[in-house]
């Protein structure tokens, strides 16, 4: 509920202003976000669709941040058209804005899908901020969600749960503090051909 105000909140700041251009950018890059996350969809999206759901969710959170967000995207060819659980990508995305900003400088986010050897589909998420407390993350890499201290990390285990839904064998997941927080994905595509 709070972004959603917010966004409301800075596009009355543009009406006052006489900014109906940023205004009519603000409303499209809204809809599409509510399009986007009121439309679960049971086998997953595109890859590509996931990745434009993220550019169009910075977008809308640099028009009204100090520092604008910068997001990074490598994605190899041949991944594009693989499916993922909707709004994976967005959580880790979203918690990235929500946790990861630093005083006084810009977040830099980069995403990336590869193909790595038998066929397995490499997805890394690392964004540029001051990571977590190690025990979190010892917690994170146990899957030890009976923690209560994970409450506010509840987004990723749903998306955990949601690839182990879509993939036949669960994907490897990986938690570090590698230049920020890291999450690299290791899904064994050889069951879906």
């Amino acid at each position: 509920p709070h972004f959603y105000l917010n966004c409301l909140k800075n596009m009355y700041v543009l009406a006052v202003d006489n900014k109906f251009e940023k205004i009519e950018e603000s409303i499209l890059l809204l809809s599409n976000y509510l399009r986007y996350s009121f439309t679960i969809q049971e086998n997953g999206v595109k890859l590509a669709d996931g990745i434009k759901q993220c550019e169009n969710y910075t977008k809308l959170i640099a028009q009204s941040a100090k520092y604008p967000p910068v997001l990074i995207t490598d994605i190899e060819e041949g991944t594009s058209d693989i499916f993922i659980p909707s709004i994976s990508l967005l959580t880790f995305l979203e918690n990235t804005y929500k946790h990861a900003p630093v005083s006084r400088r810009v977040v830099t986010t980069f995403i990336s899908a590869k193909f790595e050897e038998n066929n397995i589909l490499h997805l890394s998420f690392l964004d540029d901020g001051e990571g977590v407390d190690e025990k979190t993350l010892d917690k994170l890499n146990n899957f030890d969600w009976s923690d209560s201290s994970l409450k506010e990390h509840t987004g990723i285990r749903n998306v955990i749960n949601r690839f182990k839904l879509i993939f036949s064998k669960a994907p490897k997941v990986i938690f570090s503090n590698r230049g920020g927080f890291r999450v690299d994905i290791f899904i064994d595509l050889k069951e879906k051909e």
